[in-house]
């Protein structure tokens, strides 16, 4: 409109300004510049990726240290007082309430005789993996029960037998497999040998697989 054209401050020297005050934002350009500012006490873990302060590599002794950390077992093996004779005894477990396992044939390389102990009644028994009893059992543990006795002592400890097997027995008295097998007060009762034997089949498959640290298909089965 023509009046605004016309229109002149009725002050002299007045000056308007269309800019804006540099006060009226002022506070606002100084949050806006100013970083977000978190706790010291946060954790880099907890922040999301792209904010995560860069990992410190530091030299190469320091990477392959961090790769054979990576490499070893995450569960320490208990140290053993000797190497297990795992051409006599290659299978051996505390499993469903049995010591049991798989002793190599002293006269036939290619037989095996499945072995057990069971928890509780003290029951035991020897067999081939065709269940044809063993020849030595005659009321008594047989020899491949003795081998399995001294290897599942020397894999477990007398005081994990002891309890698991639940023998009325000094774990701290046991100076050998003798003083277990006094402890056994059952006698031979026969089981089919396939329970046993499978598993001692699927044990094989595990260790023959390849060493490495990504995930195994086959021992999801452990992952709770």
């Amino acid at each position: 409109p023509t009046c605004l054209r016309e229109w002149r401050p009725p002050l002299t020297g007045l000056r308007l300004s269309l800019r804006p005050s540099p006060r009226t934002f002022a506070p606002e350009t100084a949050h806006a510049e100013r970083p977000t500012e978190r706790p010291a006490s946060v954790d880099p873990e907890h922040l999301p990726v792209a904010e995560r302060p860069p990992a410190d590599v530091g030299s190469a002794s320091d990477v392959s240290d961090s790769t054979s950390t990576t490499l070893r077992s995450v569960i320490k093996p208990r140290s053993l007082p000797r190497p297990r004779k795992v051409n006599k005894v290659p299978f051996v477990e505390l499993y469903a309430g049995r010591l049991q396992g798989v002793v190599s044939s002293k006269s036939d390389i290619k037989r095996v005789y499945v072995s057990y102990f069971e928890a509780g009644t003290g029951n035991f028994y020897c067999s081939t993996n065709n269940n044809r009893p063993c020849g030595g059992l005659r009321g008594s543990p047989c020899k491949h029960l003795q081998e399995l006795l001294k290897e599942a002592l020397l894999q477990f400890s007398a005081e994990r037998i002891v309890n698991y097997m639940g023998l009325e027995l000094d774990p701290a008295k046991v100076k050998g497999h003798y003083e277990l097998l006094r402890a056994f007060k059952g006698g031979p009762h026969k089981v089919e040998a396939g329970m046993v034997f499978s598993r001692f089949l699927t044990y094989l498959n595990y260790v023959s697989l390849p060493a490495t640290t990504a995930p195994i298909p086959e021992m999801t089965w452990f992952v709770r």
